[in-house]
């Protein structure tokens, strides 16, 4: 994935901490916090050991509530198989977002 970004020009911060508050001191980790064309997302590559669906909206929630707009998962298996296509989804999501 990290190829693939770089390819498309993508400034990107794999695996960075997040404080999302303060008070609460409540720290996350995405897979790529990606910058392009103006636009921050996040692209999550879920794996076979993922959590749950409802575990992803509540920590996509918190992202969203601090201004990131586009969080997109992908199945790891499309990532390593097809990550410049992958890519090229979430750039477009984003360049949409």
């Amino acid at each position: 994935m990290a190829k693939a970004l770089d390819d498309a020009k993508a400034l990107f911060f794999p695996n960075c901490k997040a404080r999302l508050g303060v008070s609460e001191r409540i720290n996350k980790e995405p897979d790529f916090l990606v910058f392009h064309s103006g636009n921050w997302g996040i692209l999550e590559v879920d794996g076979p050991h993922h959590t749950s669906a409802a575990v992803d909206h509540e920590r996509d929630r918190l992202f969203k509530h601090h201004g990131i707009q586009l969080i997109e998962h992908f199945d790891a298996a499309e990532c390593f198989e097809n990550a410049q296509g992958v890519v090229k989804k979430f750039l477009y999501l984003l360049a949409r977002s």
